[in-house]
Formats: structure tokens, C-alpha cells, sequence
């Protein structure tokens, strides 16, 4: 079952069209995934990173086999394999957590960044910005229980 939202408001004669953000991020997944680990090279790293990275033994070494391992990971989802048996398949859920968070950290700093710059296109003056995930959640309370709606 896919996740499909749509605005509950009409704008103009016809209600917005579903929105299913899995179909947008199978196009857009490899990309980002992408940028994550091309965030982690030297050049991308923020001052933060190093101190954080010395003081869980992260060392540039460490980090290129946790991006292969990542990599081969990400084949095995690409191929329709559960992200956790990929993992575990590959060894990345083997790695020190620290290693982990520090791939998975790079690519939310990756997808947030690329959430602003989708924002700015689709906030049209005349336009109300897409709902927060607490709206949407809102929205899915009431759906189901209209006197849990937040007042």
C-alpha cells in the first residue's frame, strides 16, 4: 500500500490530485543517496565533523568502507531487498553506530537541503506552502477521530 495525500481544502473547481511522495522519491532516492556519500568527502566537511569523527575512531580509511558497504547496501534495496537484510547482507549494520550515523547523518543534512530548495520551488506567492508533518498528521487524527482534532 502506497502513501497518497492530498490537500483536504479545494483550490479553485477541482480538488488537488494525489501526491505520493515514495513514486517522487524513487526518482530522486539515488541522487540524494548520492550527494550523501559525496558529502562525506574531505572537501564537504563541516568543522563539527572532525572532532566527532576523532572521538569515535572514524578515521578517512574507515569511512571509504562504510561507503562501499553503504553502496552495496543501497544495490541490494535497489534490487527490492529490505533495507535491514540488505544491510546485514553486506556488513554496513556491522559497522561502530557512530560510522553509521556519521553516513546517515551526511544524507539528512543531504535531503534537508534538498527539501529547502524544493520548497522555494513549488511556495508560489499565491500558494500555500505544502503541510508540516504535524499538519499532515493532524489532518490523519481527525480523518479517523474528528473529536481528537487540535483546536
Amino acid at each position: 500500500m502506497g502513501m497518497q495525500w492530498r490537500r483536504r481544502e479545494k483550490r479553485g473547481p477541482v480538488r488537488d490530485p494525489f501526491y505520493a511522495p515514495e513514486r517522487d522519491l524513487a526518482h530522486i532516492g539515488t541522487a540524494l543517496c548520492r550527494a550523501g556519500v559525496v558529502a562525506l568527502e574531505e572537501r564537504f566537511v563541516e568543522p563539527w565533523f572532525r572532532p566527532f569523527a576523532e572521538a569515535n575512531g572514524i578515521t578517512e580509511d574507515v569511512l571509504k568502507e562504510a561507503v562501499v558497504l553503504y553502496a552495496k547496501t543501497l544495490n541490494l534495496v535497489f534490487e527490492n531487498k529490505n533495507p535491514e537484510e540488505a544491510a546485514a547482507a553486506t556488513g554496513f549494520d556491522k559497522l561502530p553506530a557512530a560510522v553509521q550515523l556519521a553516513v546517515y547523518g551526511k544524507l539528512g543534512q543531504v535531503t534537508l537541503s534538498g527539501i529547502w530548495a524544493a520548497l522555494r520551488d513549488v511556495n508560489q506567492p499565491e500558494s500555500a506552502p505544502p503541510k508540516t508533518l504535524e499538519e499532515l498528521l493532524d489532518d490523519v487524527i481527525s480523518t479517523f477521530d474528528p473529536a481528537a482534532e487540535k483546536e
